[in-house]
């Protein structure tokens, strides 16, 4: 019998939690949730599809559901940039790559398939705003946070508010079949920050 088969008794294989999980991301982000299947994600990772199974009795919801809290294996929350301004420290944060690649790439993919199963399957968008938007809005209130210790702007500006501006302009222009690229970004934080400066 081959090592790498379970069998009865046999502990998990965390390598193979890892591609599984991989794997359904992965193909969240190229396909969409109503395209994604066990079978798909079986054959990608190049694992059986009862050891999915095992894992998901349930089925595919419960497993997309794990995958979207692990995501950060593929849209990594770097740490928050302190620049020691608030316009270098929101465009070290939009301009990381794995923040190009939620907005822009492939991760927009996620997000609007998550958002397209919200009433049939509220608790996938729970499970993208945990695992996704509630780190990132963290990193907003803690820019917004230094950057009124070092007067720079409005002691009431709202620091979700800015990052959901910066945010939305640059989904917004995807939506539309713009490009979204860094003088994008540049523009929508300098137009921001034109209204919140001190």
């Amino acid at each position: 019998m081959s090592e790498n088969k379970e069998t009865r008794g046999r502990p998990r294989s965390t390598e193979a939690d890892r591609v599984i999980l991989e794997t359904t991301v992965q193909l969240l982000m190229e396909k969409g949730f109503a395209e994604v299947s066990i079978e798909g994600v079986a054959a990608a990772a190049g694992v059986g599809k009862t050891t999915i199974y095992r894992r998901y009795p349930n089925g595919k919801l419960d497993l997309v559901i794990d995958a979207i809290a692990s995501a950060h294996l593929h849209l990594q929350l770097h740490e928050t940039p302190d620049t020691g301004s608030i316009e270098g420290d929101l465009l070290g944060l939009f301009a990381h790559p794995a923040a190009f690649q939620l907005i822009g790439g492939p991760g927009f993919t996620l997000i609007g398939s998550v958002i397209s199963e919200r009433e049939s399957n509220p608790a996938l968008l729970e499970a993208f705003r945990v695992a996704i938007t509630e780190p990132r809005r963290r990193q907003y209130n803690t820019i917004v946070t230094r950057a009124k210790e070092r007067g720079e702007v409005k002691a009431d500006v709202d620091a979700e508010l800015v990052g959901q501006m910066i945010f939305g302009a640059m989904i917004a222009r995807n939506l539309m079949g713009g490009e979204v690229n860094i003088e994008l970004l540049r523009g929508a934080v300098r137009q921001v920050l034109s209204g919140i400066a001190a």
